[in-house]
């Protein structure tokens, strides 16, 4: 990688202060012609914002009047109409001149002609139809209509001799008629109208004068108030349905709806030009005010960059000294804080890639003393090939790996052990010593130089193999690997070192303990029949039964004796006594529970320990064995020998002892009775 010189660092600040100064220079000199653009263009956009809401408040007064007017008929609605009108021809004659676009232009005089068009086809038509037909005049004409109809009914009624009630319905709908009349009076527009209602007072004055003593002139009276107000109803009725028709649904109206559109457009793009100048003005205000603060400040970093530059040096390698003083104490922990790629980072660097090392170097040093330490202690494979795969796994944290044993027939190798994740694929369970380059070789051996066949193909990484050597005998394989997606697909040198070293440890270890094994198996197996010894049996028949004792399991003991066993040694020869040994230990291995623990007594005696069997158990245990016994024939070099009995004494605990001496003495004279009964029996032991 490239590194920057301290000297070039220090160049470079000083030219990037000098470019900073010239740039907040000019920086300075473009906010302040900036603002004083923004400031004339800002009185421009107000002046536009402003006839954009004055010309939008207007059509807004003009259609809401007008169709004000047009529903109520009330004089305000249509002051505020013309009021509308007025100031949307200011408003148009202030903006005009504030337009920057020629579509904007455009988009005014199409408002206008839009504006115009409504006046003319929708305000006018609809203004002059409500002056036609003021609001309620229609009502207030067929309401009177109605009085006159009743009133021509009162009249036809009992015209020869009125009734008193006749008389009474007839003055009272005379002077409903009245007051009607006057409504409807108040609210006709028209002369022709008023003059027909004139005609209606008189002939309600008449009326009033002739009263019910002149019922054919009443009736007379009545016709011709029907003829009037029915001409009225209908002309009402024709001038409120041509308003209605004018209010109605109208392709016309919808100019208005565009002017209002185009009126909002205006304001809205106002006010978006006048947000973009106000940010424009701020942004070059805030530019000004910054490079006038900056620029002192970066004067001032011109001034002590250096000295920080020093005293960032000097800490650097304070920091770097420190660090290795305590590396030097044994503080394995200790890093130096890298900054930059000058040469001060590049030593700091090496100096944290050399402390990986060393503590890592250490690590493994105190995982392989403390394997060594744990494997020296193990008491058995098991326990030993447990410690191996977790130490080794964090040996190699990112790798694969397994250990192999050669099996006693020495024709397979068989996983003891194994770590990682990917540890099924490309650990093997087993294979043949010769599938293996290592063992072949006998030292170390990588797959890049050939490929093991225990490995999978093709090879999903690297891989080492490391023989496992006790006393000069090669007994076993470790396998390490690369899965497939590790960080370091390859096995470095160090890799390798360390496996060699793990290999010696774990072939070392390994072969001790099978020693050892194999050593604890002579010291408690009897040789010629491959039982466990009196030995063995002495310490193993007082834990049983304390266990017994403590969770209330029956345990019996059955002691078998060979019939006589020294007439047939006698007579056949000593090779033919241990066949005879031999048989009956396999007898009792093969018979047995696992649990079962079967001794050579001494001589042809042999005791057998029945863990969790009470006493009938182990007395069908032992007619079985002994009934098995009898039917075994034994053939020395081809000479059949005859037939071998067993006599056998079975005792239980704690009936027949407490202890494991009192239990044998009573096994044993239970037997003694068997063979002074006869022999080829089985007896129980006396009640202690």
């Amino acid at each position: 990688m490239r590194t920057r010189s301290l000297l070039a660092k220090v160049t470079l600040g000083y030219l990037v202060c000098i470019a900073l100064a010239i740039v907040g220079s000019t920086s300075v000199y473009r906010a302040l012609n900036q603002s004083q653009a923004a400031e004339a263009q800002l009185a421009t956009v107000g002046k536009f914002v402003s006839a954009g809401g004055r010309l939008s408040g207007a059509v807004l007064d003009a259609a809401t009047g007008e169709r004000g007017f047009a529903v109520t008929g009330a004089p305000a609605s249509l002051d505020l109409y013309t009021a509308g009108v007025g100031s949307y021809d200011a408003a148009v004659a202030d903006l005009r001149p504030l337009l920057w676009s020629p579509e904007q232009r455009a988009q005014l005089a199409r408002m206008q002609v839009l504006f115009s068009q409504w006046q003319t086809q929708v305000a006018g038509p609809e203004i002059a139809a409500r002056r036609a037909a003021p609001a309620g005049l229609a009502t207030a004409t067929q309401t009177a209509y109605a009085t006159v109809l009743g009133l021509r009914k009162v009249a036809a009624e009992d015209a020869a001799a009125p009734s008193p009630s006749t008389l009474q319905s007839w003055a009272i709908e005379v002077e409903a008629l009245r007051q009607q009349l006057t409504a409807v009076t108040t609210l006709e527009p028209s002369p022709q109208g008023l003059a027909a209602l004139q005609q209606a007072f008189a002939l309600v004055a008449e009326a009033e004068q002739l009263g019910p003593g002149a019922p054919g002139r009443l009736v007379a009276i009545a016709d011709r108030l029907d003829g009037i107000l029915s001409a009225r109803v209908k002309v009402s009725a024709a001038n409120e349905s041509q308003l209605q028709q004018l209010l109605g649904p109208s392709t016309t109206r919808s100019s208005i709806d565009q002017v209002r559109s185009m009126t909002e457009a205006f304001d809205a793009l106002g006010q978006t030009r006048l947000s973009q100048e106000l940010s424009l003005s701020g942004s070059a205000v805030y530019q000004a005010k910054l490079v006038a603060v900056v620029a002192p400040i970066v004067l001032i970093l011109l001034l002590v960059f250096a000295l920080i530059l020093s005293r960032r040096l000097v800490a650097s390698v304070r920091e770097v000294s420190e660090a290795s003083s305590a590396l030097a104490a044994g503080d394995f922990t200790r890093r130096v804080r890298t900054r930059g790629d000058d040469e001060v980072a590049v030593m700091a660097r090496a100096y944290n890639a050399m402390a990986d090392r060393v503590r890592a170097q250490t690590d493994e040093a105190a995982r392989l003393r403390q394997m060594s330490d744990l494997l020296q202690s193990s008491l058995s494979l098991g326990e030993a090939t447990e410690i191996i795969g977790r130490i080794a796994a964090q040996l190699f944290p990112d790798r694969v790996g397994g250990v192999y044993l050669i099996t006693a027939s020495r024709d397979q190798l068989e996983r003891v052990t194994a770590w990682g994740a990917d540890a099924p694929g490309l650990v093997p369970a087993a294979f043949a010593p010769d599938a293996c380059w290592a063992l072949r070789r006998g030292r170390a051996h990588r797959s890049d130089e050939a490929r093991c066949r225990h490995l999978p193909d093709p090879p999903s990484g690297a891989s080492l193999c490391v023989p496992l050597v006790a006393q000069g005998d090669a007994i076993g394989v470790l396998l390490i690997a690369a899965p497939p997606a590790s960080a370091a697909p390859t096995l470095s040198a160090r890799d390798i070192e360390l496996a060699t070293t793990v290999a010696g440890q774990i072939g070392l270890a390994l072969g001790n303990l099978r020693l050892r094994e194999t050593l604890r198996g002579q010291s408690i197996r009897d040789a010629l029949t491959g039982l466990y010894n009196r030995r063995y049996l002495e310490e193993t028949l007082p834990r049983e039964l304390q266990r017994s004792a403590r969770t209330g399991q029956p345990l019996s003991v059955i002691m078998f004796d060979i019939d006589l066993f020294k007439r047939f040694n006698d007579t056949f020869g000593h090779d033919a006594g241990d066949l005879m040994l031999r048989e009956v230990g396999t007898l009792l291995r093969t018979q047995l529970r696992a649990e079962d623990v079967a001794c050579r007594y001494g001589g042809e005696e042999f005791v057998v320990i029945l863990a969790g069997a009470p006493l009938e158990t182990a007395l069908e245990r032992a007619r079985t064995l002994s009934e098995a016994m009898r039917h075994t024939a034994l053939r020395d070099r081809g000479q059949p020998l005859g037939a071998v009995t067993l006599s056998a004494g079975v005792a239980a605990f704690p009936a027949h002892g407490d202890t494991g001496d009192a239990l044998l003495r009573s096994a044993d004279a239970a037997l003694y009775h068997a063979k002074q009964n006869g022999r080829d029996r089985v007896e129980v032991a006396a009640a202690a």
